[in-house]
């Protein structure tokens, strides 16, 4: 029974599997790709803090109209904006220059992110996804009840396939199944999260505890329709969080509105930070403040899936760790289904 389960756990998942490991070996390197692709953009080592006249530059002048805007960072030097209907654009860090206006048709990063994330499908895609994540969970751990009654039979040789006769082949799987079993499933695991986070923030936040909000509140503010004071905003966000490092600005959704700041501090694992400032658009005045590392060990656990799941760790060795996942996590879907249709009646040979 258990053998059955794992066996067609790994068909239904395996070509899914085969489009997630190939699309995301690729964008673990989608860096490298923008900092190719755009030779205008400064280098790495020469970071650049946000310019609040940059900044309005790019409010101003954006149509449609931003919902987000990414600061410049070390690994991703340029202004990123999420606009409204889904269109995105990023601008040289010193000059305010467009550089590229992509949807997910017409842009390599967002093409290989909308295939690993929905496959190209929208919500059900996403949803396709995390139920692909629980299925290859489940294969996971069923293959390794399978593999320790025979345990004493493995051998290093077997890593490597010595041909492609379904023998050949399943001591290989089984090698690589189980050498990779407990990174495969973290990434599994972790996949699975980002689909359906709410069961695994309950859990954690009960297990672990959380201190306050994990966001700031919906402020209703007096009506403002003058300009925003972006040296003030970045000035009140520097004094209220003095050793974080700006990374999303969120303009008022409407006059009543405050502006939203993403930050990240030190302590934080997640690249984009998880700590927030609302603040007063005309007057810099700061309404709330929400620092990551003090909310709790349940939120923190959580927040380190994405870093964990994308290899965005500031460890540059974590890219190639995945890398080499993703090549075995291909193997193991090929030739999972190599075996399959080799065993199945449709491919053995007449006798």
């Amino acid at each position: 029974m258990l053998i059955l389960l794992h066996r067609w756990l790994g068909v239904l998942a395996g070509s899914v599997l085969i489009l997630l490991s190939v699309s995301g070996f690729l964008l673990l390197w989608m860096d490298e790709y923008i900092d190719w692709r755009y030779p205008a953009l400064p280098d790495e080592a020469d970071f650049i803090s946000p310019d609040a006249r940059l900044i309005e530059g790019i409010l101003l002048a954006a149509n449609p109209r931003v919902s987000s805007l990414g600061m410049p960072t070390i690994t991703r030097p340029y202004y990123h904006a999420y606009l409204e209907g889904g269109r995105q654009q990023i601008y040289h860090p010193t000059t305010g220059e467009l550089l590229a206006n992509w949807t997910w048709v017409d842009s390599v990063p967002l093409f290989f992110f909308e295939l690993h994330a929905r496959l190209l499908l929208g919500e059900v895609g996403h949803l396709a996804v995390g139920v692909t994540g629980i299925a290859c969970s489940i294969s996971i751990i069923s293959g390794l009840l399978i593999w320790w009654r025979r345990r004493r039979i493995f051998r290093v040789r077997f890593l490597l396939p010595s041909g492609v006769n379904w023998v050949q082949l399943l001591k290989s799987h089984v090698a690589q199944g189980v050498v990779i079993s407990m990174l495969f499933l973290v990434l599994s695991v972790t996949g699975i999260a980002m689909v359906f986070p709410d069961p695994f923030r309950d859990a954690l936040n009960f297990g672990f505890g959380v201190n306050g909000p994990l966001r700031p509140q919906a402020w209703e503010l007096e009506a403002y329709s003058g300009e925003i004071q972006w040296p003030h905003i970045l000035a009140s966000a520097e004094r209220a969080l003095p050793n974080a490092a700006l990374r999303f600005v969120t303009p008022p959704r409407n006059d009543a509105s405050p502006i939203m700041l993403r930050l990240r501090m030190p302590a934080e694992l997640h690249p984009n930070g998880r700590s927030y400032l609302a603040v007063v658009p005309g007057s810099g005045e700061i309404l709330e403040i929400v620092s990551a590392p003090e909310l709790g060990l349940g939120p923190i656990i959580l927040d380190a899936f994405y870093p964990v799941h994308s290899g965005k760790t500031n460890w540059f060795g974590h890219k190639f760790v995945l890398s080499l996942v993703s090549f075995s996590l291909l193997y193991l879907a090929v030739s999972g289904l190599a075996i399959f249709v080799q065993r199945s009646e449709f491919g053995r040979k007449p006798v």
